[in-house]
């Protein structure tokens, strides 16, 4: 199935590849993702005085760029919640390359989580190298399929340039009636 980018993107599948520009202005650091004529261009640049390094990798081997993962949940919901694991492609900017994740569902860890939630684990797909890095637990609403809580390492450095965990609630105002 080939995905689309862009304006010309159709369904919810092509939602977890949009192209991506994030800067932090505080260091200077780059993170860019975007589609090119041979695949997927990663560019990523540490702080004002780095040079930039770039590397193109594949359409096929790509999944899943930055929060195009919320909508690759809502796409795998049956098979995550029937309890199968999910392994994807992850755009990995800073490595210059992509990283091959998994994400499974796991018994929800807060009371008020465990009824009417999916609950959901990220971690790397080598089983060597997950005790280098640190997961992401994320808890999806059964009802309307929305991501409530996200606790994990974020892509935002702290002020002296190192990786940070984040605890985020979303909350969704209802919509009003007529």
């Amino acid at each position: 199935m080939a995905k689309a980018t862009g304006s010309d993107a159709s369904s919810v599948a092509d939602d977890s590849l949009p192209e991506v520009n994030q800067k932090d202005f505080r260091l200077g650091e780059v993170r860019e993702v975007g589609r090119s004529e041979n695949g997927w261009t990663f560019r990523y640049r540490k702080n004002h005085d780095s040079q930039w390094r770039e590397t193109t990798v594949g359409i096929q081997d790509l999944d899943v760029i930055d929060a195009g993962f919320d909508p690759y949940v809502r796409e795998h919901w049956s098979q995550l919640s029937r309890g199968q694991e999910v392994a994807f492609g992850f755009a990995s900017p800073v490595h210059g390359r992509v990283i091959r994740l998994r994400a499974r569902s796991v018994s929800c860890q807060r009371a008020d989580h465990a009824r009417n939630h999916l609950c959901v684990k990220v971690d790397l797909a080598q089983p060597w190298l997950r005790w280098l890095a640190g997961d992401i637990y994320l808890v999806y609403s059964s009802d309307d399929r929305r991501l409530r809580y996200f606790d994990g390492v974020v892509n935002i450095l702290d002020a002296g340039g190192d990786s940070q965990p984040l605890q985020i609630e979303y909350f969704y105002p209802s919509k009003p009636t007529s």
